[in-house]
């Protein structure tokens, strides 16, 4: 899944003012700045985007609406960077009592699905339709423990469907592979388990490597970023060595992943209140830090991070930098 909203192979950053105007700042093979800017038009702030993805399959990505009454409608991405209101084939009322928790093709057949759950820990798909629309609940399983949050989602094994990252309350970490059902193989816990200090927290995720699976970005309170490298049998590597990226002083938030240069390594967004910047991927699966800033308004909010939004709170602003920090 990508966020290349006009298909040029380039993935975009969508912003979004407080007063509901969408900006769309496209990829290029300069990279993301100086930023190439289309004006995406503006929606009533009741309406909310709870997920993005190529609903449609038609190789451009889309955004999904939730209006305050629970309606929900998504946008398709135009080759001019645009959108079009897709309302006259899909309007709908979302699943009673669920939310979005994920977007993604789970089932593997090159439209991206929405994943809901409930307050009881159920969780729900809707499949992709060739309009652009959501049809054909699929109920998961019985119930989740609350005690468990979907914290990312990624092809972290690189077959072609979308698996979700689960994390417990004491900070245990498994994931669960997509099938060609749009269920998932719930059985992965021996090889994804991992044990993570409470004071690391999943980002997003993104092939950071370029080697066709989903890799995890992490961020402690002391702003160090790393990422974990996804493997063929649903595990990770531990990549600390390669990735680990301290953020400069100031910036308090990475706000979104994607290749925005198309170099095939993907990237990461980051920003502070009025000052955005890129580190960009590499073969290791590390990050070089760009000397290329933009300035942004206070009131501009990404909208949308790559694969998933965060699920545990962003550390606060830190006044300084440990010595020595854990290691996820």
């Amino acid at each position: 899944m990508a966020t290349d909203f006009n298909g040029d192979g380039f993935d975009d950053v969508a912003w979004r003012n407080d007063n509901g105007t969408i900006t769309i700042w496209s990829g290029q093979s300069t990279g993301l700045i100086p930023p190439k800017i289309t004006n995406a038009g503006s929606i009533s702030i009741a309406w909310q985007i709870v997920g993005i993805g190529d609903f449609n399959g038609d190789g451009r990505s889309d955004f999904l609406w939730e209006y305050e009454r629970g309606q929900i409608i998504t946008w398709l991405g135009t080759a001019d960077g645009g959108f079009a209101n897709n309302q006259v084939n899909f309007i709908r009322f979302k699943p009673d009592g669920y939310e979005v928790q994920a977007v993604g093709d789970f089932n593997g057949d090159g439209r991206d699905d929405v994943l809901w759950r409930n307050k009881a820990g159920t969780l729900t798909v809707t499949t992709g339709t060739a309009v652009g629309g959501l049809e054909d609940t699929t109920y998961v399983n019985a119930a989740i423990p609350n005690t468990w949050s979907i914290v990312a989602s990624g092809d972290f094994n690189g077959d072609g469907r979308t698996d979700i990252l689960w994390r417990s309350d004491t900070g245990l970490t498994i994931d669960w592979l997509g099938t060609a059902d749009g269920t998932f193989f719930v059985n992965n816990h021996p090889t994804s388990a991992v044990e993570v200090p409470k004071d690391w927290y999943v980002v997003s995720t993104g092939d950071f490597n370029g080697d066709g699976r989903d890799d995890v970005l992490w961020i402690n309170d002391h702003y160090l970023i790393v990422d974990w490298l996804g493997r063929a049998d649903g595990g990770f590597t531990n990549n600390h060595p390669a990735s680990a990226q301290q953020l400069p002083t100031g910036f308090w938030a990475t706000t979104a992943t994607g290749d925005y240069n198309g170099d095939g390594f993907d990237d990461i967004v980051i920003r502070t209140a009025t000052v955005v910047s890129t580190l960009n991927g590499n073969a290791a699966g590390g990050f070089t830090a760009t000397t290329d800033t933009a300035v942004v308004e206070r009131s501009l909010n990404i909208r949308l991070i790559r694969r998933h939004t965060l699920r545990h709170p962003a550390p606060s602003p830190a006044t300084g930098h440990a010595a020595s920090t854990p290691r996820p």
